[in-house]
């Protein structure tokens, strides 16, 4: 710039030059060189930077917040999907119980991030990275991203009250400062940054080159209302009767530089009860989940064990013999459960079976019964069986204990009480 002054070029041209400086800001230095009156313009320059900039730095902070408590809250949902999810699918994919449609799903996610989280989980935030920046950042497309933050509606009146200051700040200093209407409007269209604004600001442009007043493109423009206020409105289309439309627009643009202060500290109070919520939700979804089926096992314990105390096996051809049944209701609990380390009488002789018998697995309190290698709460647990299954016994101890054959390579035996003998009529079928 200055070789190019000292070359005798004017201060705007060595500016424009640069391709640094926005077109009403060389429009502001042209007028000045030519009227005389250039300290004075770079005075309103300034003023107009420092302006723009308190407006970003607004609009900055006004979306920090909620982007910060949103980020956060993704961070933290991935983490759990992905560490604590899988171990919740297996402890509950182990219990034998109907789980809720919450759970369900949790497992399912659980046991799918468990598996494929290792791409999904980077893929998902690529996707997402990608999707941000092609909206909101890319040059070609960032219109979409702020058409939709205006369309927010508490980003919504923070974007128009930032617009407005900048239109009547700017449209007033250029129009005061002596440049043409039409140069003011295509300095102010350039400088929003916002498409609906963009639009209107153009339609301005085109009209008033066309020598429509701008009462007749406001009165004619369709959706004004939801750009300008309608007092805003009338404000413009008297001072343009008046002959002092420099002055309202700069007093338009004071107005709104005072409320969106205001605005932006009551957005953030706004937003915290709705961010709070948002996370409550997915709290509540998770502990849902956990709780449930926890609740659904006591049920079923505490069902199952009133009919331990009541229920005996039935036989429709023959009675099982429980006379010899020496164990109490609490011992016959935990040879289910498989955690009693008390005996059961097993002086009984051990009988001999036909390999055709067949039995049924009863209900239970657990939902399942323990196979264990000998006719005692005291062998070991072999294998799980649950109710409804039908297996060949080969042995008996007199109808304390029945041992059956869970296919070739297990065998083991049952507790009596919580099985049924299987009728000819049924083995046959």
């Amino acid at each position: 710039m200055r070789d190019s002054v000292k070359a005798g070029s004017m201060l705007w041209e060595a500016m424009d030059e640069t391709d640094l400086f926005p077109d009403h800001v060389t429009s502001l230095i042209r007028i000045g060189e030519k009227t005389g009156q250039l300290p004075g313009n770079i005075m309103v320059v300034a003023q107009q930077e420092k302006k723009d900039r308190i407006f970003r730095s607004k609009l900055y902070s006004a979306m920090m917040y909620p982007a910060f408590v949103l980020l956060l809250t993704l961070i933290i949902g991935i983490g759990i999907a992905w560490f604590i999810l899988p171990n919740l699918a297996s402890v509950f994919s182990s219990l034998q119980v109907d789980l809720p449609l919450v759970t369900k799903w949790l497992i399912a996610t659980g046991t799918f991030l468990g598996e494929y989280g290792v791409y999904v989980i980077p893929v998902f935030l690529t996707i997402l990275f990608l999707a941000l920046f092609i909206i909101f950042v890319f040059p070609p497309t960032k219109h979409i991203g702020r058409a939709i933050l205006f369309r927010v509606p508490g980003t919504k009146k923070i974007i128009q009250q930032v617009e407005l200051s900048r239109f009547g700040h700017l449209l007033g200093s250029l129009l005061k400062a002596g440049v043409v209407v039409t140069d003011s409007l295509g300095s102010l269209k350039r400088a929003t940054r916002f498409p609906d604004f963009e639009h209107f600001y153009a339609e301005l442009e085109e009209r008033v080159a066309e020598g429509d007043s701008f009462e007749q493109i406001i009165n004619s423009y369709k959706g004004v209302d939801r750009l300008i206020p309608s007092p805003v409105q009338g404000m413009i289309i008297a001072a343009e009767n008046s002959g002092n439309l420099p002055g309202v627009l700069q007093d338009i643009g004071q107005r709104f530089e005072d409320k969106l202060e205001t605005s932006t500290k009551n957005l953030t109070v706004m937003l915290e009860p709705i961010l709070l919520f948002i996370v409550w939700i997915a709290v509540v979804g998770v502990a849902l989940a956990v709780i449930l089926p926890i609740y659904s096992l006591v049920g079923d314990f505490n069902a199952g064990g009133g009919q331990m105390q009541s229920t005996q096996p039935q036989s429709q051809s023959e009675p099982l013999d429980t006379s010899t049944a020496s164990s109490s209701d609490d011992e016959r609990e935990a040879a289910d459960a498989g955690s009693s380390t008390s005996s059961v009488d097993t002086s009984e002789e051990v009988r001999s079976t036909n390999s055709q018998d067949r039995l049924e697995i009863t209900k239970t309190g657990m939902g399942y019964l323990n196979v264990r290698s000998g006719p005692t709460t005291d062998s070991s647990i072999v294998a799980e069986v649950t109710p409804g299954d039908v297996y060949p016994y080969t042995a008996t101890t007199d109808g304390s204990w029945y041992e059956i054959q869970i296919n070739n390579d297990i065998s083991g035996w049952v507790y009596g009480e919580y099985i049924r003998l299987v009728t000819e009529n049924e083995n046959e079928d």
